[in-house]
């Protein structure tokens, strides 16, 4: 129920005239013989007087009580309100499925740039152990300055390019900061190596746990469709009757004055008809039934809008679920075709490994040329390279899979 207070002073500067209709009368004798007055039949006219029953200063103190029996708006509001929140929960959802992709992404390629830069690290060292070598055998005779020229050309290279890894790793913290909303001045160390990554997942279980509603975007759809069917719902309701209870109690009172409506200025004894001028209390209870009618066609006409904008979702969910169905596909084909690379991409890395060890165990056994290992270098190294693109094109397709099968959220996952 609702409850509300008035309390109300007024002062009527000047009063309303009343107005009535003036019979003159005649004299005339009863059957007793006693004479009285009777209205005559004509000179009827019509007066105004002063309200002798009203005083110019009022007041009233009341509290109005008022209870919604029923009403078909107000009952699908209340269920609106509930489609609202749970709108709202799935706007959330989709709004964390957004930042784990894009927080995930990022920490990827954070990882795999720190990788990288181990490796340069790792291939400047070996290359430098290999130039000092050559140089002492250039000094001893047994090795030509233009060996010590290739590998001096090749180690400036992967100097010069450990550099742009490097600037490309803060440049990958910074976007991981800004991903995470983390302080961009603060300072952020990435823990975590590549041994950590594993792009590989059970397939079947993506195939036998997909289903429309673990999508967040057909979740979303989903509960604008209930709520526009709550739109109908309400447009029909208004057609109904409104019922209402309502209860007022309170106080009045009047006097000449503002100041006398808070003293009693007469000493009459009170009765049931007449008494002093204090306040007195009122009641009164009732019903308020609103029946309409008729609306001029306004309420149809919106209610066919409200129907349209139903069908309008009911195509767009089922757009979406072929939308979902291909996303779900195509994610799977790319996934397939990224963990095959990667495979591919490694193997070929460690062939390289071996073939660039086994050249530089020729060359200081004097049975290789310099010529050799500085090929099995660069072979080396861009495998390298290709691997760990490899590495990050199936790691993106795994969030991308995730994504697609609506398993990114935690609690969605199986």
């Amino acid at each position: 129920p609702q409850v509300s207070g008035a309390v109300q002073l007024s002062y009527n500067n000047k009063l309303r005239r009343f107005f009535a209709e003036n019979i003159d009368t005649i004299k005339r004798p009863d059957a007793f013989g006693f004479v009285q007055n009777v209205p005559g039949a004509e000179d009827r006219d019509i007066v105004a007087s002063p309200n002798f029953f009203q005083l110019k200063g009022a007041g009233d103190a009341s509290i109005t009580v008022s209870q919604l029996v029923f009403n078909g708006s107000y009952f699908v509001g209340l269920e609106a309100a509930k489609g609202l929140k749970e709108l709202s929960v799935r706007n959330t959802a989709t709004t964390k499925v957004t930042v784990i992709e894009q927080v995930t992404k990022a920490f990827y390629l954070a990882v795999i740039n720190k990788e990288r830069i181990n490796l340069f690290n790792s291939n400047i060292t070996r290359l430098d152990t290999l130039l000092r070598n050559t140089k002492a055998l250039n000094n001893n005779g047994f090795a030509e300055s233009i060996d010590v020229d290739r590998l001096q050309v090749s180690m400036n290279n992967l100097i010069t390019e450990r550099e742009k890894f490097l600037n490309l790793q803060t440049l990958s913290l910074e976007l991981l900061k800004f991903q995470m909303n983390f302080p961009l001045s603060d300072i952020l160390e990435i823990s975590n190596d590549i041994s950590s990554l594993d792009p590989i997942i059970d397939e079947g279980s993506y195939k036998n746990g997909w289903d429309f509603q673990l999508h967040p975007d057909f979740q979303v759809l989903e509960t604008n469709r209930k709520l526009q069917e709550l739109n109908i719902k309400n447009y029909r309701s208004q057609a109904l009757p409104t019922i209402a209870l309502f209860a007022n109690l309170g106080y009045s009172t009047q006097s000449s004055t503002i100041g006398g409506l808070f003293k009693t200025n007469t000493g009459i004894e009170s009765n049931d008809f007449v008494g002093p001028d204090k306040w007195y209390g009122y009641s009164l209870f009732g019903m308020n039934i609103n029946i309409p009618i008729f609306s001029g066609f306004q309420l149809r006409y919106k209610t066919q809008q409200e129907r349209f904008s139903l069908m309008k979702i009911e195509n767009g969910i089922k757009q979406l679920k072929t939308g979902i169905e291909l996303e779900t596909r195509s994610s799977v084909i790319s996934y397939q075709n990224a963990l095959k690379t990667m495979e591919s991409q490694k193997q070929n890395m460690e062939l390289s490994a071996k073939i660039a060890r086994v050249t530089k165990i020729k060359y200081e056994q004097g049975v290789g040329s310099n010529l050799e290992v500085l090929d099995a270098e660069n072979v080396l190294k861009e495998s390298q390279v290709n691997y760990y693109n490899a590495l990050y094109d199936a790691l993106i397709a795994k969030v991308n899979l995730d994504k697609a099968y609506g398993k990114l959220l935690p609690e969605s996952k199986n």
